[in-house]
């Protein structure tokens, strides 16, 4: 095993993805909808959770759902089971099914609302409570002074805190206990600045979602 090994469903480095370990399934909820193609229809049924109706339609979406969880652009991490009603829904869009407004809407799956001001952002799995760019913008140490977080190296690693010079205007002041902590506020909330996975940096609101 080498950091050149990916792994097939989360695209991430072997040695770090998480898909081998056992998860419970849980299905976002749904009532019933229909898809179809004009001439044939078919129901997922809310009770049972089953497709019911044509079965040519019915094994075109089965034969793509593999029970694994996947994570998928624009769409979220979700269960490829025909129990999960958006899994359904995004793979019967992939064969050219149409389906009513009564159907749930997948791409909403992957939003989320940032922790410190509310706004719409992506949603992203590894950093559940990462806030928005207008917010890291406005982060201020204990001390109320505007600061910013920035990688060490140009290979994106390491941490260092720079504080607002108010007589040069830039932020080029560094704070040796803000580099160790990455501590700083948003909106009186506290946040924590790491180094992202893949380079760059990461600001967190240290609340529960």
């Amino acid at each position: 095993m080498s950091l050149d090994d990916i792994c097939s469903n989360c695209r991430d480095v072997v040695m770090y993805c998480e898909c081998w370990i056992p998860k419970d399934k849980h299905f976002s909820d749904s009532g019933n909808f229909t898809l179809g193609d004009g001439q044939r229809k078919i129901l997922w049924n809310s009770e049972t959770r089953q497709l019911e109706g044509d079965q040519e339609l019915i094994e075109q979406i089965r034969s793509k759902l593999n029970g694994r969880q996947e994570t998928i652009c624009d769409v979220g991490t979700i269960w490829m089971d025909e129990r999960e009603p958006i899994a359904v829904t995004f793979l019967a869009s992939s064969i050219g099914l149409e389906f009513g407004p009564d159907a749930p809407k997948y791409g909403r799956l992957n939003e989320t609302p940032c922790p410190t001001c509310g706004s719409t952002i992506e949603h992203f799995e590894r950093y559940p409570n990462y806030i928005c760019g207008n917010c890291v913008a406005k982060l201020v140490d204990v001390n109320g002074v505007p600061i910013r977080f920035e990688n060490q190296s140009l290979l994106g690693t390491g941490i260092i805190a720079l504080l607002l010079n108010p007589a040069t205007g830039d932020y080029d002041l560094p704070d040796q206990i803000s580099s160790m902590t990455g501590e700083a506020f948003c909106n009186g909330l506290r946040c924590v600045a790491e180094e992202a996975r893949f380079g760059g940096v990461i600001v967190q609101a240290m609340v529960d979602k």
